[in-house]
């Protein structure tokens, strides 16, 4: 147990040095492979954004952590289905989403 968690801290120490530019492509690959610290990263990097946005459709904080939850167990379970992602291009025409 201890050394995987170990591995997967040091795996998401490599991602968080590697060039910001290929960081979400590379994460997102990673995720599709099935990279257990890929998912993990994902959600510490996007789960305050999402609940943020989801606040904005109820007042329910239960309601949104499990669509958070329950979007998190789709893409696990899609994972294979998974095309690839510009989140450039994504926060272009979602600006609002991932805002602070």
């Amino acid at each position: 147990m201890i050394v995987h968690l170990l591995k997967t801290l040091l795996l998401s120490v490599k991602f968080l040095l590697m060039d910001p530019i290929t960081n979400d492509a590379k994460l997102w690959e990673d995720f599709k492979k099935g990279e257990k610290y890929a998912l993990t990263h994902i959600y510490y990097l996007y789960a305050d954004s999402l609940f943020r946005y989801g606040r904005k459709f109820s007042s329910d904080d239960e309601l949104v952590k499990d669509a958070i939850q329950d979007l998190f167990f789709d893409l696990i379970r899609t994972r294979a289905k998974l095309g690839t992602i510009d989140l450039d291009k994504f926060v272009q025409i979602n600006p609002g989403v991932l805002a602070s």
